[in-house]
């Protein structure tokens, strides 16, 4: 079953990936500056090494949402 076009922002999961690439390639020259902050709507003020642990918990939540990484149970 392919997804409504009107839900789809990007042609394919390439051009999606292209994207996302670009995006995290600005990331880092933002943050090639000595001291650049953002403000994370949730979180407030964080620097370079708490975006990336956000990134990476973000990233691994729906990586999991879509079946791309393993569930982990820690019990």
């Amino acid at each position: 079953m392919n997804p409504p076009t009107d839900d789809v922002k990007y042609a394919s999961i390439p051009d999606a990936i292209d994207e996302l690439m670009t995006a995290l390639g600005k990331f880092d020259d933002y943050y090639s500056a000595p001291g650049a902050t953002a403000v994370h709507p949730g979180f407030g003020v964080m620097n370079y090494e708490e975006w990336l642990i956000w990134h990476n918990k973000h990233f691994t939540y729906h990586c999991r949402q879509f079946g791309l990484l393993p569930e982990v149970n820690f019990h």
